[in-house]
């Protein structure tokens, strides 16, 4: 029997396969496709071209994400990453991360990264396909930050800084081409900014106290009047009645959830806790109140996610996850049942030596809060590179003196 030659497919075919793939966010499975063999990538697109490939639509790592951002070893490139929609976990290497700062994971996959060098670089880097598109200006100085990418012409970063919260809040963005991140320009006393996400190839953000919606203008230009750089997208959602509009512990976050925008509002009662979910309508610029996601669970905090649970046994549907207390941890795990109100604790705290931190194996819904609740710090990593390079300036430094001396001492003894 005649062993069929796979490498001989017909192009056409495979060009369909490959296509079939990238419409259902497979990209992982496309990458492993075109390494079947050479006449295989001849016949697909290879998305690794040029660097505009890194935040091309069709090979974004749709609702994947990167569990373990901080290496467990020196010089260790494997990250372990879980498809939100699939359930499938992949352990795959990263090596750009070995000589770049980790600024931020956006909302859909991609990594963005600052060169260890100064000025440190901002890029914009697919893990799946290894695609870099590298931006002149240099990453933001802050601590920890939240991105997004828009799909404008060009290509816009936008970065905000979590610690600015206690101000208005700060959201600065950029093209492949700025010499730096402009701010887009918010007025602190109608607008507090408390969440940042993209979809569906643009950008929206979130009023704390409101729960306003806006949307980028895109033009990335810097407004010296201090003329709204946002457009209105939606209203001020209405309230449960009986409750304030803001009460401390009060939070507003916005979530891309299966092709949809979400807005949810956690308002802490005496009590329970009240939560509000409006899907923003932004053709009609409204938000309808939502009483049931169906068959997902959104995971809330700094970041957000929004879970298939139907590939998730362990994690229930139409409920919502978050963290209560202080960031970045927070004091207790809490689910929240959509459908009767009910709150339930999961666990306490994950800080070092707690009693939840030493239970393991941590299930996977403390798996996601954390990644929901903890950033990674962009000035811990340039002070521990800085530190790092003043070691070796100062170690070359110091071999370079003992040379010297040694030389004068050995002439001193010949003379």
């Amino acid at each position: 029997m005649t062993m069929a030659n796979w490498s001989t497919l017909p192009a056409d075919l495979l060009r369909r396969v490959g296509d079939c793939l990238l419409a259902t966010s497979d990209i992982d499975f496309y990458m492993d496709m075109r390494a079947v063999c050479h006449d295989w990538r001849t016949a697909t697109v290879d998305p690794r071209a040029d660097s505009a490939a890194a935040v091309d639509p069709r090979f974004r790592p749709r609702l994947w994400v990167m569990l373990d951002e901080e290496s467990k070893a020196d010089g260790d490139d494997a990250r372990l990453f879980v498809s939100l929609s699939t359930g499938c976990f992949l352990r795959r290497r990263v090596p750009l991360l070995r000589d770049n700062v980790l600024v931020a994971a956006t909302s859909d996959g991609l990594l963005v990264i600052g060169e260890r060098k100064y000025p440190h670089a901002a890029g914009v880097l697919n893990p799946f396909t290894g695609s870099l598109l590298r931006f002149a200006a240099p990453i933001p100085s802050k601590g920890r930050v939240i991105a997004a990418v828009a799909d404008y012409d060009p290509t816009l970063l936008f970065v905000f800084d979590i610690g600015s919260r206690s101000y208005g809040g700060e959201v600065t963005c950029a093209d492949p081409t700025s010499e730096c991140f402009f701010e887009e320009y918010i007025n602190p006393l109608r607008f507090d900014l408390a969440s940042i996400v993209s979809h569906a190839g643009h950008v929206y953000m979130a009023d704390e106290l409101t729960g306003e919606v806006v949307r980028s203008a895109g033009t990335g230009e810097l407004f010296p009047d201090g003329e709204l750089s946002l457009q209105i997208e939606a209203g001020v959602p209405p309230r449960v009645e009986g409750t304030p509009i803001w009460v401390p512990g009060s939070y507003t976050c916005l979530v891309d959830s299966a092709s949809e925008l979400l807005l949810v509002r956690r308002i802490p009662q005496w009590a329970q806790t009240v939560m509000e979910v409006f899907r923003v309508d932004v053709e009609r610029k409204t938000l309808e109140p939502v009483k049931n996601i169906g068959g997902r669970a959104l995971f809330i905090g700094e970041r957000c996610l929004s879970v298939e649970t139907n590939m998730f046994p362990s994690i229930d549907s139409n409920c919502i996850y978050y963290s209560t207390g202080l960031q970045p941890l927070g004091d207790a795990m809490y689910r929240h049942d959509l459908m009767d109100g009910k709150e339930e604790k999961i666990s306490g705290v994950l800080m070092p030596n707690s009693d939840s931190y030493n239970a393991r194996p941590f299930s996977l819904v403390q798996v996601l809060l954390t990644y929901c609740s903890v950033l990674p710090d962009v000035q811990a990593q340039l002070q521990r590179i800085h530190k790092e390079l003043g070691w070796k300036v100062n170690s070359e430094l110091n071999h370079f003196l003992e040379d010297m001396v040694l030389q004068r001492i050995c002439r001193d003894d010949f003379l």
